[in-house]
Parts: structure tokens; C-alpha cells; sequence
């Protein structure tokens, strides 16, 4: 029989004794939701049995599928409320095989002898052996197996979706390879089925399927939102033939007969120990459209399949005297398919509903939070921000920051900046940085944060590498200027902070500045507002006259472009050394059976500048080792900027060779006397990064700056946020705060080695 139901030439079926033909009974099918969109019902389990019974579907009236309440549905196959032991009397159809990249998956159906293991299945069930059974033929017509349906992209179209929709929509997550082809998916079930798979007993197994939960939802904080895995709704799908589900895109599993297993004692390399099948739930990452979705497959795996996966994860090259039991085929998976051993399973997301458009809560609860939930092991609290600095005030006075490991701000740049500085100034900083991993899923206007770390402005794509992605200790930098001390803005503690604030991304004055700080009356555009707001003063050919005294990191580009090199080569060393399992695909070892990745070690005076702004006089040097730029280019200055991250924004590269933990803050001035012409190549070429080759364009790197404006009438941006308009004193501090990087490690690669 192929994968096409509709195709088979079904035979009679025999009245046979104690089979149970509930499945038939009159009256009509619930759905799996109250939606009339025909890719919304679930197929009655008429529509999957191999006989003529398909045909009384068509005698179901479907209005009737959409005013039926669920909850009310009895709890027999009927209606598909899928146990174990009913998913284990169907014929699955799919099987799988492990490559180094993840799972192959073949369909029987296509292979000779198809026919004949059905037969063998159902005659076990029956306690039959194959060889004398005089009805083989037709035992098969009376078991249940995977109906096909079709997996319709329309259910998840943005433009007609509604609050109702951030559960609906909470398909939209995940990357699988080239191979799932959406004209030939099967529906199997719908959420509460799927839910229930998964959360039955797994005895045997050491990983837990969920986190302590009495601990993380016990003494929440006011106006934070609990959400529940029964909010995900994900489909459980038959796969085409030859589909590939790549590691890094498998979610979560489950072996649904591992007790069976385990019960067998089989003799090693017995024939009853070589025949037994596991049959695995698999939940997995599928591309949709831009999007990715969580999607499940229930598949056959062979012991010989569950060895070579031992193998190939290294285990019997690590197995001691002390570590005698062998892992689980779940364990082996997930190890596979979360390599990296930092764990972000209780997850603080803070949303700011005003970020960007305004589509933050949307963005999150239809692309985000689908991803998240379908997570091994992810458990979710949610605050929502109601006003300016609500975030800072919210985690710097949290009484138990640490029940979380992962803070998530679903919005643009402006939620980090308050959650980092919230932590700096607490006084216990310097524990929550060590613990503590930063993330962005972008919902706002630049994002840059998720396009420097996660290679993506896609809340789906973000939230999937937020899982996957690779946690180490990036540099921030410190900013300080003297009316911090008057503590206007009612954000610093002078005893922890001693007057200083923390910057993640950037510090801009002039032309870059002004086109952030004063085109916020054109958010609603997005980030095109930024695009507007440069033209319009390159255009204008004005000046920002200031001083810059600096301690030089990397005096001139040569030596930028050296150090670059010289850090990607060792980088490269470092991915191709040790006892990590070596990915093709990343070109890179990202795997540590043992779990273990060392992080530098924090103290409080790590996360001190080594330099004071009130200890000298603004005009006056900090130390020998600082110099004074030169004024033909600071007197004339039209653009200054400095940052960590080379995204600022979906198509502008602009600091292209940034490196996350090189203790240098990158440094890139223009002067005002070039003409428009020659900016506008300059400004054209910020999407390829190449700006800072050009020679109107000095590119430097550097520990720490000092900036002096001469300007009474512009602003200064941090990180996208208006600061005072006084001198400022910036510094690097490295290696101090945890934040999720791309999966071979470092940022999204901008390929400055080859400008």
C-alpha cells in the first residue's frame, strides 16, 4: 500500500470474533477546534483504518465537526485520544536510520514486502504466527494506522489571525532540512492527543521530561503569567519517504515502548533482541514558509539503529568501570540534538507590547512560544511591560532572580539595555551574571542583539537557536558620565554602581545618533525609520565637532584586519580539537558527552572600570597609555560610533569585524568634508560591511574611548536609548555576561576576512 490512502483497494472484511468495531459507530466527530478551516479537523478514525469503512466518512455531516465541544468526546480511539498501548497496536509505517547529521526516514510502504510485515504486526497483536494464519489478509483492516492528510499552510496565514490565534498560531517554529514536503503530511492527532503521548510514564529514562515545577511557579512575582504545555498545538505527522530531521532541529522524544524493552531481558545479540522495534516519538522543527513549526512523527527505530546511535555518540570510548548502565534511546537523542550542556529550560520572557509596530505580544505568543513549549523541557513565565523602565525596575528588584536561568526580551534593543543594567546594578551581580544567560527574541524595530547572536530577525528561527544555539560569556562595556551621580533617571544604586551603567551594543554620536534618537516619532514604520533619518542628515552636511582620547586596542585597519584572521584561525583550532563529536555540517566539534564548557570565573571586581571619569579632570588624560585623536578628524566628525555586535540592523554590517569576546570596543568615525557622493557609496556598502575599507573611513579598535561633544544641539544614543549630552567615558569589560551565540560559536559571520 502507498502513502496515498485513497489509491488502495481495499477488501471485505471478515466478521471475526472480539474485534472492536466502536470506530464505526453513528453520530458525529468532534474536532480539534472550534475553526471552520478544513486542515483544523481531526480525521475520524474511520479515515485510517485500511478498509471499506473509509468510506462512511463521507456520510459525516461537517457542520456538525464544528459546533461539537471536545472536552464533552468520549475517550475511545473514536475520536483518537491516542494512549501507548493504542499507538503501539497501529502499523507504523515510517522508520528511521541515524546519519552524523540526524534521521533518515524511509516509508515501508515504497519497499518491497510491505505487505508482509503488516501481516506479521497484526498477527503478534493477535497472538498468531504468520505461518498459519488463514486470514492474514484481512486481520489488518481491523487495527488502527496513521491516516493521511494533507498540512495546510493557510492555517497559519498572519493576516487573518486574531487573539484567539496565539494558540492556534502557536505552529510557527523551527527549520527542518529540505526534505519534508507538505503535499504528502498525515494528520494523526490534535493537541490534548499529543500532549498525552508525551507526559505518560517513560520509566528508565534519567532525563526529565519537565523542571521542578513546584520550584519555579512557587512565590511568583505580580503581573507574571505561567504558560501551560496544553497551550501547544502540534500535529503528529507521517513523513514522505527519504525525509531528513536534522539533530539540531529535533526538539523533544519519546520511546513509547521502552518499558517493553526493558521488561525483555534479551540475551545480548539474541534473535528476539536484533528483531525488537522501539517505536519513538519524534518533535521536530518544520519549515513554513519564513517560519519554522514544532511538528511530531511517530517512527520505528531497530535496536541495530539504537547501538549505532551508542557509537556515534561516542560511548563506548567513554563508558567506565562506574558507569555501567548504558543510555537510553531518549537520552542518546536529546544528547544528539542539544549538544550544548548550559541549560535555558525555565525561561523568563519579558515582553514589551509597545516595541516595534506594536506586534510584540503577537510575535511572541504565534511564532516564540510554540518553539519554546515543544522544548524537552522548557517551562515559560511571561511578564508583559506596561511602562518606560518597568523591565529594570521589575528585575532589579526581583527577590529570586535565580529560579530562572535564561531572561528572553521579546522586543527590540531597549528591554536588554534595561534587563543588563537592571543586573549590574544588583548587589548580587556578579553570581546572576555567572548563572544567568541573556537572549533576545526580536520583536522590534533593530534587533540587533538577535541578528548578532541568533543570524536572524525572525522571532521563530531566534527562539529555535535560543534552544540550540551555543552559550558563552560575551564582553559589555561600561558608560559613565557625571550626571549619573544626580541619579535623574532614578536607575542607578550608588553603592553597587558606583555611578556607571552598562552598554551591549553601541554608543553614537552625530549622524548616527540623531537619526535613532530623533526618528522615534517614525517607529511605526519599522526599521526603515533608520534608513530615513540617515539620508536626511547626510544630506544636511553637518558637522558634530567633539574630542576622543582613546587607549588603542588596534591602531589602524591592517592591524584590525590581523587580529581578525588571527582570531578566526584560533577559532578554527578550537572547533577541531578535543573530544567533541566533529559536525560536518558546521564544520566543528559541538558535542561534549560528558556536558561539561568552562566559563571564566566572576568576581565583583571584574565587573568594575579600571578607569574613573571623576578621577581627572574631562580634559585631561586617564593614564599614559591613553592619547588624544587626531582633531583634523574629530573637529570635522559627522559620524561616531562605537560597538560589540557587527548587526545593527537586518541589511547594515556595521562593525564587521566585531568579535564577542576580544576585550576591544570597535571604533568607526567619518568626517563631514567628504562629499555626499562619496558617503552615499559609504552608506550604500553598509550592507556588505564594506564601508570600513573605504579611506573616508577610519576603523580602530580599542579598550576604552573618552568623548568630548562640542555641540550643544544633537544627542547621544547607547544602545539605541537617549543619554545626556555630556562627556561620556566608555570601557570594556570581558567575558562577563552569558548570552546564546550561533551553534559553531561567536556571532553571525560577516565574512571581514575577505574584504
Amino acid at each position: 500500500m502507498t502513502s496515498d490512502s485513497g489509491s488502495t483497494n481495499c477488501k471485505k472484511v471478515k466478521e471475526l470474533p472480539k474485534i472492536d468495531t466502536s470506530y464505526l459507530s453513528e453520530g458525529p466527530v468532534p474536532s480539534s477546534t472550534t475553526s471552520s478551516n478544513k486542515s483544523e479537523s481531526y480525521i475520524p478514525a474511520e479515515q485510517m483504518v485500511y478498509s471499506s469503512a473509509v468510506s462512511r466518512n463521507n456520510e459525516v455531516n461537517r457542520s456538525n465537526l464544528e459546533n461539537n465541544d471536545l472536552a464533552g468526546s468520549t475517550a475511545t480511539l473514536t475520536y483518537g485520544r491516542l494512549s501507548i498501548p493504542k499507538v503501539m497496536k497501529m502499523f507504523i509505517k515510517n522508520k528511521l536510520y541515524f546519519n552524523e547529521k540526524g534521521i533518515i526516514v524511509k516509508d515501508l510502504s515504497t519497499l518491497p514486502g510491505f505487505e508482509s510485515l503488516k501481516k506479521k504486526h497484526f498477527n503478534k497483536l493477535r497472538g498468531f504466527k504468520a505461518q498459519t494464519s488463514d486470514y492474514n489478509d484481512d486481520l489488518d483492516n481491523n487495527y488502527e494506522s496513521m491516516g493521511l492528510q494533507q498540512d495546510d499552510d493557510e492555517e497559519y496565514d498572519d493576516d487573518h489571525q486574531s487573539h484567539r490565534d496565539s494558540r492556534d498560531d502557536t505552529l510557527s517554529v523551527i527549520s527542518c532540512m529540505s526534505c519534508l514536503s507538505t503535499n504528502s503530511l498525515a494528520t494523526l492527532d490534535h493537541p490534548e492527543e499529543r500532549s498525552k503521548l508525551l507526559n505518560e510514564d517513560d520509566a528508565g529514562t534519567s532525563i526529565e521530561d519537565l523542571s521542578d515545577n513546584q520550584y519555579l511557579n512557587a512565590t511568583l512575582e505580580p503581573d507574571v503569567e505561567i504558560i501551560s504545555k496544553n497551550e501547544l498545538k502540534l500535529k503528529t505527522i507521517e513523513l514522505p519517504n527519504n525525509s531528513i530531521i536534522p539533530f539540531r532541529n529535533i526538539l523533544n522524544c519519546k520511546v513509547l515502548n521502552w518499558k517493553d524493552y526493558e521488561a525483555n531481558e534479551f540475551k545480548v545479540d539474541s534473535e528476539e533482541m536484533n528483531d525488537f522495534e522501539f517505536i519513538v516519538e519524534i518533535v521536530f522543527a518544520k519549515n513554513r514558509r519564513a517560519d519554522v513549526i514544532p511538528r511530531s512523527s511517530i517512527i520505528r527505530c531497530s535496536y541495530e539503529e539504537y547501538q549505532k546511535l551508542m557509537k556515534m555518540c561516542q560511548y563506548d570510548e567513554l563508558e567506565d568501570e562506574d558507569n555501567t548502565k548504558q543510555p537510553t534511546l531518549k537520552e542518546l537523542i536529546l544528547f544528539k540534538a542539544f549538544p550544548n550542556p548550559v541549560e535555558r529550560n525555565r525561561i523568563l520572557v519579558i515582553i514589551n507590547p509597545n516595541g516595534g509596530k506594536g506586534k510584540a505580544h503577537k510575535i511572541f505568543h504565534s511564532k516564540s512560544k510554540p518553539i519554546l513549549l515543544a522544548s524537552s523541557k522548557a517551562e515559560i513565565h511571561i511578564k508583559e511591560t506596561t511602562y518606560h523602565r518597568e523591565a529594570y525596575h521589575f528585575i532589579k528588584n526581583h527577590p529570586n532572580l535565580l529560579r530562572y536561568n535564561i531572561i528572553c526580551c521579546a522586543s527590540g534593543d531597549g528591554i536588554p539595555h534595561e534587563v543588563l543594567n537592571a543586573i549590574y546594578h544588583r548587589k548580587d551581580r556578579s553570581k546572576i551574571f555567572q548563572e544567568m544567560v541573556i537572549s533576545q527574541i526580536p520583536c522590534g524595530s533593530g534587533n540587533a542583539l538577535s541578528l548578532s547572536c541568533h543570524g536572524t530577525n525572525n522571532a521563530s528561527l531566534a527562539s529555535l537557536n535560543i534552544l540550540k544555539g551555543r552559550v558563552e560569556q560575551v564582553d559589555l562595556m561600561t558608560c559613565q558620565q557625571e550626571s549619573y551621580k544626580d541619579n535623574i533617571d532614578k536607575i542607578d544604586d550608588e553603592e553597587v554602581a558606583q555611578n556607571t551603567r552598562v552598554s551591549f551594543l553601541s554608543q553614537a554620536y552625530g549622524i548616527i545618533a540623531e537619526s535613532d534618537i530623533n526618528t522615534e516619532y517614525l517607529r511605526f514604520i519599522g526599521p526603515s525609520r533608520f534608513e530615513i533619518g540617515v539620508t536626511s542628515q547626510v544630506l544636511r552636511k553637518k558637522k558634530y565637532p567633539c574630542d576622543v582620547m582613546v587607549q588603542f586596542g588596534k591602531q589602524n585597519k591592517h592591524e584590525v584586519k590581523q587580529h581578525y584572521l588571527e582570531n578566526l584561525k584560533q577559532k578554527t583550532r578550537d572547533q577541531h580539537s578535543g573530544t567533541g563529536i566533529f559536525d560536518e555540517e558546521l564544520n566543528a566539534n559541538v558535542y561534549t558527552f560528558d556536558g561539561k564548557q568552562e566559563f571564566r570565573t566572576l568576581s565583583d571586581n571584574d565587573l568594575l572600570p579600571k578607569y574613573h571619569l571623576s578621577d581627572t579632570d574631562v580634559n585631561e588624560l586617564p593614564d599614559p597609555s591613553w592619547c588624544l585623536l587626531d582633531s583634523s578628524i574629530t573637529k570635522n566628525l559627522n559620524i561616531f560610533y562605537g560597538g560589540k555586535m557587527p548587526y545593527i540592523a537586518p541589511d547594515t554590517k556595521f562593525f564587521p569585524a566585531a568579535i564577542h569576546n576580544d576585550a576591544f570596543i570597535d571604533l568607526v568615525l567619518s568626517d563631514s568634508k567628504t562629499s555626499i557622493s562619496r558617503m552615499a557609496s559609504i552608506l550604500l556598502n553598509l550592507d556588505k560591511g564594506h564601508h570600513v575599507i573605504q579611506p573616508e573611513v577610519t576603523h580602530l579598535k580599542v579598550k576604552a574611548f573618552r568623548l568630548i561633544p562640542h555641540v550643544s544641539k544633537t544627542v547621544l544614543s547607547v544602545d539605541g536609548e537617549k543619554f545626556p549630552l555630556e562627556p561620556l567615558q566608555c570601557e570594556v569589560l570581558p567575558k562577563v555576561c552569558k548570552m546564546v551565540l550561533m551553534e559553531q560559536g561567536g556571532f553571525k559571520e560577516t565574512g571581514f576576512e575577505s574584504m
